[in-house]
């Protein structure tokens, strides 16, 4: 039989947190390493630590904060301690002291994924800035129920207040501000610009938009708004200064381009502003800066011929506006979908004016609902007598022809609003598309009168092609699976379209003409690149000053001989200009197409091949065809300038629309409703100093740079 002073398990000494102990001041004890053992330990002889048991949990250890902890008893006194699972120290948890001294320990700095509670504080403060919820004021970290949700999950996170977030707002927009101004104003860096205008209806304040557009050294496609300011007005003067104005106060050097719509304003703007800026002229005197946005004109196209009425599409959509124009005729209406199984998440949708894909979409869903019509005529008695007449199947069957045509601009439509991937390219086939398929439906009876009045309207943009804009076919020649076989193939077609039948040309003539105008185009092209050379030509100086030499040691080597020096400068110089790096590029066979081919990704792998051909791509496929990035804009600023948050100062009004732009990863806004939070005069006047100070710093750049 063992003595008393024989244990026979041994247990470790574990402290007490004495600062937790509250009122009850207890000994040191000692554990057993059985977690859930019942019996009791006996003391050693002469050892001062109090032994104590682990039992198991019951029901007033259920709190959460248990799960980190091991109820004890002291075997002594019978008082209830906290064992932390971690470093093995013991917390007051009896019937006075409650739970209290377990939050403050835990958790426990032993823990292996403990974090410091600073850490943590500046943690979920970026990821609460960054990921606020539509239409949440910031002042809702203030609220009583929040405070208190956000101390359950997570007692250690102090929350701030809503002036330190609305601080926080402005400071990550100067710092944003700050990057984005020191790359944009860099001698090397082309911008393309978009620009659009709108008029908020809660502060009746004309608001102007511009934003920027590059691929950066990466080959990376950026949207950027840098200006969400309100403007004098709609005229093209003040249009023009505005524009200006932000693009010195950006500090920008080189604007390649700038995409307006057709509003008459923008004419006049773009062509004060060309005189305004020097590098706008960087080819062809500036003839070329202007870009039509082709979602525009695709609008107008479309919208000439739906002027067209047709008794058949009529007589549908006059069926569909009978239907939703109550709630009992929806509801039958809804009761023959099920009768006919063709219940479907999509019901009838209405005709809006100003939107032309609307009666597509309209036409597109009762062409599928076309039995339902007819089981409807048996349950709505009114439905003979409101209507003059019922839609038939001949109706439903021209109906079906005109979603099909429309559904070709649709899908343009939707693909050329992209503003995260070069559209450049794509302009030249585009339009080529959609000529060739006005062409197939004006042979169509029905479609004739329609299609008629389209193609004038296309004609007027874009039916002559030596007047469209010259980055569209250097874009294409860009396009390593196009190049010269894709703007040759359009010449011919629009050369055979044009070419009457009493004086057709042989194949001959018609292929040499394609071949002058094709060699027009690279002529054209050829004198962008030696713009570009006189530029960025570093690695061609280098292998100039290599040749150099290497002529040098020839000569040297055949001794003195003028003639034949003569001859072999001629032939060096004859070289250089026949085989230079845009003609190595074009002479090139083209790479296959597929549909997932990434133009970008090719010419990052290419650019060591092609330096300078590089460096036009990298601007030219970066032109914007459509305004759709600065409109997007406007949705955003809506959200912003409800009726709630109209006393927005104008600089905190474009601070908050940029943020969101230059934060946003997902299609989720950042920061939409901040209605009470950044009204504070305060708060605008730093931003304006903020942009001031930046704005001197680079200035001051630029004169000690001079």
């Amino acid at each position: 039989m063992e003595s008393d002073d024989t244990i026979v398990e041994e247990t470790p000494i574990l402290n007490i947190d004495e600062s937790d102990s509250g009122n009850d001041s207890e000994p040191s004890v000692v554990v057993t390493q059985a977690q859930k053992a019942q019996s009791s330990k006996r003391k050693r002889s002469g050892d001062k630590e109090e032994e104590y048991e682990i039992y198991a949990r019951t029901n007033s250890e259920r709190a959460s904060i248990w799960q980190h902890f091991d109820p004890v008893r002291i075997k002594k006194n019978g008082l209830r301690r906290a064992l932390c699972k971690f470093c093995n120290k013991t917390i007051a948890a009896s019937g006075s002291n409650g739970t209290s001294g377990l939050h403050k320990h835990y958790p426990c700095p032993s823990n292996p994924k403990y974090e410091s509670k600073n850490k943590v504080q500046q943690q979920t403060h970026l990821e609460f800035k960054k990921n606020l919820t539509v239409k949440i004021p910031f002042k809702f970290v203030e609220h009583e129920a929040f405070v208190e949700y956000t101390n359950a999950c997570n007692g250690r996170f102090m929350l701030p207040s809503r002036h330190k977030l609305s601080r926080d707002v402005s400071k990550y927009y100067l710092d944003e501000r700050s990057k984005l101004l020191a790359y944009l104003s860099k001698p090397t860096t082309t911008v393309h610009l978009t620009t659009d205008t709108w008029t908020s209806s809660c502060q009746k304040t004309n608001y102007m938009v511009v934003t920027a557009h590059f691929i950066d050294d990466e080959w990376n496609m950026h949207k950027r708004i840098i200006n969400f300011r309100p403007i004098g007005s709609h005229k093209g003067e003040d249009i023009s200064s505005d524009l200006l104005k932000c693009v010195v106060g950006w500090g920008i050097k080189n604007v390649m381009t700038m995409t307006v719509d057709n509003a008459p304003s923008n004419d006049k703007a773009l062509d004060h502003l060309i005189k305004k800026l020097p590098n706008a002229k960087i080819y062809d005197d500036g003839k070329h800066f202007h870009i039509r946005c082709m979602a525009h004109i695709l609008n107008l196209i479309v919208k000439e011929g739906l002027k067209e009425k047709n008794y058949h599409v009529e007589c549908v959509a006059n069926a569909v506006k009978y239907i939703r124009y109550s709630s009992q005729r929806i509801n039958k209406f809804k009761k023959c979908m099920k009768e006919a199984n063709l219940e479907s998440n999509r019901f009838l949708c209405g005709e809006c004016p100003t939107r032309w894909n609307s009666k597509h979409d309209m036409l597109k869903i009762a062409c599928s609902l076309r039995e339902v019509f007819f089981k409807y005529e048996l349950e709505d008695d009114c439905y003979y007598r409101d209507l003059e007449r019922m839609p038939e199947h001949s109706d439903f069957g021209v109906c079906e022809g005109v979603v099909e045509f429309l559904e070709k601009f649709k899908t343009k439509t939707e693909l050329i609003s992209s503003s995260s991937k070069p559209l450049a390219h794509l302009f030249y086939r585009e339009i080529l598309d959609i000529d060739k398929h006005l062409r197939y439906w004006a042979t169509k009876p029905e479609f004739c009168h329609m299609v008629d009045d389209m193609v004038k309207k296309y004609n007027r943009y874009w039916g002559k092609f030596d007047e469209l804009n010259d980055y569209m076919y250097f874009a294409t020649l860009l396009d390593p699976t196009m190049k010269q076989q894709l703007v040759s193939h359009g010449f011919k077609k629009m050369l055979e379209y044009n070419m009457s039948s009493e004086s057709p040309l042989s194949d001959d003539a018609l292929n040499a003409m394609v071949r002058e105008m094709l060699k027009e185009v690279v002529n054209r092209m050829g004198v962008l690149f030696q713009t570009y050379k006189t530029r960025f030509d570093t690695v061609v100086s280098k292998s100039s000053s290599k040749k150099t030499k290497d002529q040098q040691s020839c000569k040297s080597y055949v001794g003195e001989n003028d003639f034949l020096d003569d001859f072999l400068n001629l032939e060096d110089s004859g070289s250089i200009e026949m085989d230079t790096e845009l003609t190595r590029y074009l002479n090139e066979p083209r790479i296959r197409f597929t549909s997932d081919f990434d133009i970008l990704e090719w010419w990052k792998i290419n650019a060591p091949r092609f330096p300078i051909v590089s460096r036009m791509a990298k601007d030219i496929l970066a032109i914007q065809i459509t305004t759709v990035a600065s409109e997007s804009a406007f949705s955003t600023g809506g959200r912003v300038l409800d009726p709630y948050s109209t006393n927005l100062s104008y600089a905190v009004v474009e601070a908050l629309i940029c943020t969101q732009d230059w934060v946003r990863k997902s299609k989720k806004n950042i920061i939409d409703d901040i209605d009470d939070l950044l009204n504070d005069d305060d708060v605008a006047q730093d931003i304006e100093d903020g942009i001031a100070k930046q704005n001197a710093k680079e200035k001051g750049k630029g004169i000690s740079q001079d």
